[in-house]
């Protein structure tokens, strides 16, 4: 009976032990592979923002070279001259002819825009590309944009540098253009010589194409998601909820990551399923788009079913070494246990490791200190047409056949030794094929735990198409520059006559703009009414120096002539000109000293190459010494 009793209750202790066992080896199975999977999907997450970052990085690049280009300046300058119609044109025709070429050679750009910040934010140039070919919208389509934040955000005066904006839907002429296009807005802003804000050049990018390759990256059993700043969601597994917030009210993120709620129903009637933070784990990071403005959020999420698996097999197996070995292996089972994690960890940092490197599109190459060939990825596979095992163990001049690349590599070690950095630099490099491009190469060394230098690695770049677009536009812009020199000797010329006959003109010549403001004022007119052109000029308009009881008389004496009310101002002087008729009359002129002066005033209108009113142009002659006779001749007479 006693011995029954210690085998009940020696069996009791060890299911006992057996138990919490199992539960305290299923717990740290848990926990380790939690830890695991979460640091694996913030590793996977971060490629995913880098990613991101790379294209958006290429595009601010590329708007950041499009807004120093010849024809965006000089478009700038033919439209503050009105008389410059022609060349206008053809610089536009240039620009679009550049914009063209680029959108034909970026896949996932697909329109590209001047837009200037005056005329409601009308687009000065507009390409766009539908069904692969890039087509110039024509004038008359051309839309006003003042309407849209990003115009809104791109004028703010303390913006400056590429502006990025939020990935919405994209609109033609304010409305959703169908099929639906989730659009991200890359711009930058141009100024005028005198530094005041004339407009921006921006490109339009699929953010499906982005997208796309975001979820070809996502990790196995893992799921992407990606909302704006606000929450809002822009890509969700459930294609319905994607960018729904531009139709109907729906649930922002964090509603939709929720415990206490799991089905969603829209205004349509459509189920969405929330995530459940009890049953996932979340990676989740913040890009940046604008600073200060705007920014959007990637989230990797994993359910934690399939860690529960895991652990409860690791558990199993654990638990079966226990039974088997029991207290006598504890030690040794703990050991083990640490060297599987320290192995683990390895393991996914050379995994990580390697799926950068192979992952590139640029060739990575590792080289030791006597210049022969340790890595070669997929990448320099493809550039150089030589495999891996062709290249391993291989000195470097005897691959690529040039004894420059020696000397390169002398020259990197050297630095290295020196701990110095070493620049990027431009060579050239040949294909097995003997086919000679241009490269981009840069370099890091490459140490030993004790920080000794062992070797250092090479990334190279193909800028064979980089440096041909780069000639290209060398040679356009040499052309433009020839064609502009000459088109601005040709109107220093007119330019020159014109003021000329301007200054050294006999009679007051002054101009006005629609509105009645004085734009021009020449050297007689001062000279005739003591005001300099500074004083008046954007200022002030000719009624400051017009007898207020002509101008009052005379609004009279034309509204029963034209039959329509003339109110006393700057209508009185051309209300004749509007209506088609001469309007020539003499008029009293007041100086600035106060002194009255008879003259004989012509008014006529100007035109813009629109065919429509954009100022008058009122000629004054004196004629005091004939005011004065007429008025000896009326005494004589008397």
């Amino acid at each position: 009976m006693k011995i029954m009793n210690r085998w009940f209750i020696a069996s009791s202790m060890f299911v006992m032990s057996l138990v919490a066992g199992v539960w305290v080896s299923y717990d740290f199975n848990y926990q380790q592979i939690l830890e695991r999977e979460q640091r694996a999907l913030s590793s996977a997450l971060e490629a995913e923002r880098l990613l991101f970052q790379a294209k958006l990085d290429k595009y601010a690049s590329d708007i950041t070279i499009l807004q120093s280009i010849p024809p965006v300046k000089a478009i700038i300058q033919a439209k503050s001259d009105s008389q410059n119609s022609e060349v206008l044109t053809i610089w536009k025709s240039r620009l679009k002819s550049i914009f063209k070429s680029y959108l034909t050679a970026n896949e996932m750009a697909f329109q590209l825009r001047y837009i200037g910040f005056d005329e409601n934010g009308k687009e000065i140039v507009n390409v766009k590309k539908e069904a692969g070919v890039a087509q110039v919208i024509p004038e008359r389509l051309l839309q006003e944009k003042s309407g849209r934040d990003y115009f809104s955000e791109i004028r703010l005066n303390q913006f400056s540098g590429v502006y990025i904006s939020d990935i919405s839907l994209n609109r033609d002429f304010d409305s959703i253009s169908i099929p639906y296009n989730p659009t991200v807005r890359i711009a930058a802003k141009v100024m005028a010589s005198d530094g005041v804000p004339f407009g921006f050049i921006v490109i339009n990018v699929s953010a499906n194409a982005i997208f796309k390759e975001l979820i070809s990256k996502v990790p196995k059993n893992a799921s992407l998601y990606i909302t704006n700043d606000k929450g809002e969601v822009l890509y969700y597994p459930d294609e319905s909820l994607n960018f729904a917030f531009e139709h109907v009210d729906v649930p922002v993120w964090d509603e939709l990551y929720s415990e206490s709620q799991e089905m969603f129903v829209l205004n349509d009637g459509t189920k969405i399923t929330s995530v459940n933070p009890s049953r996932s784990i979340i990676a989740k990071v913040n890009l940046p788009l604008t600073s200060g403005l705007n920014s959007l959020n990637i989230i990797l999420k994993k359910d934690v079913d399939d860690i529960r698996l895991k652990a409860m097999s690791a558990t199993f197996f654990s638990v079966g070494w226990v039974f088997v070995i029991f207290v006598g292996l504890i030690f040794v089972i703990f050991s083990f246990r640490k060297s599987l994690k320290a192995q683990a960890a390895l393991s996914i940092e050379k995994t990580e490791k390697s799926m950068i490197v192979e992952s590139s599109q640029d060739a990575i190459l590792g080289v030791s200190i006597d210049g022969t060939i340790t890595e070669w990825n997929n990448s320099a596979t493809k550039m150089f047409g030589l495999s891996r095992h062709e290249v391993i163990g291989e000195f470097t001049r005897d691959v690529f056949l040039t004894d420059s690349v020696q000397t390169e590599d002398e020259y990197i070690v050297s630095q290295f030794v020196k701990g110095y950095k070493v620049k990027p630099f431009e060579t050239k490099r040949q294909t097995k094929r003997s086919q000679v491009f241009d490269v981009s190469v840069s370099a890091s060394p490459i140490c030993d735990e004790h920080g000794e230098l062992i070797g250092f690695s090479k990334i190279m770049r193909d800028i064979t198409e980089q440096k041909r677009v780069s000639n290209e536009l060398e040679l356009l812009n040499a052309s433009l520059e020839k064609e502009v020199q000459q088109r601005t000797v040709e109107l220093n010329k007119s330019y020159s006559l014109q003021a000329a006959i301007m200054d050294k003109a006999a009679i007051a010549i002054i101009a006005t703009n629609a509105q009645g403001y004085i734009t021009l004022f020449n050297p007689a007119a001062e000279k005739l009414l003591g005001y300099s052109a500074e004083e008046l000029i954007g200022k002030q308009t000719p009624g400051l120096f017009h007898l207020e009881s002509e101008v009052v008389a005379r609004a009279i004496e034309l509204s029963n002539e034209l039959g329509q009310k003339i109110e006393p101002g700057f209508d009185v002087f051309v209300a004749k000109t509007l209506a088609g008729l001469r309007n020539e009359r003499e008029w009293t002129y007041v100086s600035k000293t106060g002194h009255k002066i008879p003259v004989y005033l012509s008014i006529t209108a100007l035109y813009d190459e629109n065919d429509e009113v954009s100022g008058f142009l009122g000629m004054a002659t004196n004629i005091s010494e004939l005011s004065s006779s007429r008025k000896k001749l009326e005494v004589l007479k008397d």
